[in-house]
């Protein structure tokens, strides 16, 4: 995370943190400048993960991001999981670091990730900057 910006709408999405299951549905309609909310779900405890609130949304113009947050045992506290390299997509559920989530959701916090601005084919693969100022400006402080 480079700049606030990001963290301003994460912050709008956590900030009701712990939310129960029923209320989790209605988090989509919640109206952020400069954001749209696409989709928030109920995921069922799964692998060692426990029940969460799935949120999915577009910061204009295009950084991707997914927010999960702890239907109940919320410890309070937000984690970010940075995408890795020049990030590119939202692989939240491969193994590792990269856009890992679940390490935090698994301790209680509500997590996030996003995927740098832009879509590539692999987190070092810079292809998607070359005369792209937006992508470059996303990359390098929006997101």
């Amino acid at each position: 995370m480079k700049t606030p910006y990001f963290a301003a709408v994460v912050a709008a999405i956590v900030m009701p943190a712990g939310v129960a299951a029923t209320e989790c549905a209605s988090l989509a309609a919640l109206r952020i400048e400069d954001a749209n909310l696409l989709s928030s779900t109920v995921v069922p405890a799964r692998e060692g993960l426990p029940e969460h609130c799935r949120v999915l949304g577009v910061i204009r113009p295009a950084i991707s991001f997914e927010v999960r947050l702890p239907t109940r045992d919320w410890n309070g506290k937000f984690y970010m999981a940075g995408c890795g390299g020049f990030c590119g997509r939202l692989d939240s559920d491969l193994p590792g670091f990269a856009n890992a989530m679940n390490h935090g959701l698994r301790r209680g916090y509500a997590a996030a990730t996003m995927d740098g601005g832009h879509w590539g084919a692999s987190r070092v693969d810079g292809r998607w900057a070359w005369n792209n100022r937006l992508a470059e400006n996303d990359w390098g402080w929006r997101a």
